[in-house]
């Protein structure tokens, strides 16, 4: 963790959000604090950037325990307004069974949120480097074990969507800086001063002790929480160090990665995997799902295609690589007349295309049925001997199982298969030396690039 010492700005926040930009919106839980409000400021100064960025909105909880939980709300839509965002409320009902009201209402906030967050979804909290301190504290003080395991994470999944935390390695003066100077405005929650809880009371009684034994201990802290992050610097020097040797590539069924050459550890495979999906652009899958996917590869037939699926991502095997690429729609089903002069093109099944071309490809006809697989078809490839199924043809060509489907196949006006995609061309449908002929183009759904 780096010890901040610039002034809070959107391109410090960019940075820290980049391998979210493929998130199909970002929300931002929305007190009404100071925090959030802050948080809320620098996304929504990020268009001065220009860059292209998720929809941008707030979400504020109502918890119902403060006489003044309506006029909170009231304030985060102001300035929602003012701001030109969009902002959704959920009102909870907190039930504490014997765990405390903090902890019920925590437990709360987070259900409703997991609840009605979507699949490419990303919730956005305003957490700051004190925050971290109190939690860590409070974690050692119940029990944890070790830093990483009771501070809070700077992202994980919640529900179908996922959760960042960009202002963890901030300390909260930078914050309060920050919106002294931005002239913001922002609600105090009065049970902030409430010392039964026990946050409070570390912020309110303990801590200050602290600091006045060492007045410095925030900053000894810091270099504390940052010796202890060198282990992900560490670890993503590793990943970019065996990335040389797996043989990373981008091809026209998704970036793939080669399984014979991943290294033999499985930890350092998954430590591999979840930082070349980030290096990719996509969001990570949480590392239990990915450990999981790396042992079935481990256990899985040569071909078994196992699969790993998360906000709108894919990882797959086939044969010796392993694929990444964005979740596709439902393969086409149905049939189509398909004129060549104009392009065809059908969510799930590409883009196919033709260029006349004499005595080239397939025989020109004005008119094709344009159809996608179906069980058991075969083809006698022009200028090969024996008919195989597609099924053998596909293997031969490597074509991986998620894609046949999607591959367009012409048939002539009796039902006969001409051919597939721009792969094939069956025996008897090949243009002739005199013939006009048309060179088939066939290009797969943008999704996978």
């Amino acid at each position: 963790m780096a010890i901040i010492q610039t002034t809070l700005s959107p391109r410090f926040l960019a940075e820290r959000l980049r391998c979210f930009g493929n998130c199909r919106r970002w929300w931002v839980a929305y007190s009404g604090g100071m925090d959030s409000h802050v948080l809320l400021h620098l996304l929504w100064r990020l268009r001065e950037l220009e860059l292209e960025l998720p929809a941008l909105g707030a979400v504020h909880v109502h918890h119902g325990l403060e006489p003044m939980a309506d006029d909170w709300q009231h304030h985060c839509q102001r300035q929602c307004s003012q701001l030109g965002l969009p902002m959704h409320s959920l009102r909870v009902k907190v039930e504490s069974a014997g765990e405390g009201l903090e902890a019920a209402a925590r437990k709360a906030r987070y259900r409703a949120l997991g609840e009605w967050l979507q699949e490419g979804d990303l919730l956005l909290l305003a957490h700051h480097l004190d925050d971290q301190m109190e939690t860590l504290l409070l974690h050692w003080l119940r029990g944890a074990r070790g830093l990483q395991s009771a501070g809070m994470p700077a992202s994980r999944t919640l529900g179908p969507a996922r959760l960042a935390r960009p202002l963890l390695e901030c300390p909260q003066a930078k914050l309060k800086t920050y919106a002294l100077e931005h002239g913001l405005t922002w609600v105090e929650d009065g049970s902030n001063q409430n010392l039964s809880q026990d946050r409070n009371y570390l912020r309110h009684r303990v801590l200050p002790v602290i600091e006045e034994r060492w007045p410095h201990y925030r900053r000894n802290w810091q270099r504390g929480l940052a010796m202890a992050e060198a282990t992900p610097r560490m670890l993503e020097a590793l990943a970019r160090m065996d990335l040389k040797t797996a043989a990373a590539t981008q091809g026209p069924f998704g970036h793939t990665l080669s399984f014979d050459s991943l290294p033999e550890d499985p930890g350092r495979q998954v430590n591999l995997l979840h930082h070349w999906l980030i290096w990719l652009g996509f969001p990570p899958p949480g590392r239990r799902a990915l450990t999981a996917f790396v042992r079935g590869l481990a256990g899985g037939r040569h071909d078994a295609v196992p699969g790993l699926c998360w906000m709108g991502v894919e990882l797959r095997r086939h044969r010796g690589l392993l694929y990444a690429f964005r979740s596709l729609p439902a393969a086409p089903v149905g049939a189509w007349s398909w004129e060549p002069q104009r392009p065809f093109q059908v969510v799930g099944g590409g883009c196919l295309s033709a260029r006349p071309e004499r005595g080239q490809g397939l025989v020109w006809r004005d008119q094709w049925q344009l159809r996608f697989r179906q069980p058991g078809q075969h083809c006698r490839v022009a200028g090969r001997p024996g008919t195989r199924s597609l099924k053998k043809l596909f293997q031969e060509r490597g074509i991986p199982p998620w894609i046949r489907s999607r591959l367009p196949m012409l048939h002539d006006a009796d039902g006969r298969l001409a051919a597939v995609a721009d792969l094939w061309i069956c025996e008897g449908f090949a243009a002739r030396a005199s013939q006009p002929g048309m060179v088939l183009s066939w290009e797969p759904d943008s999704m996978l690039l």
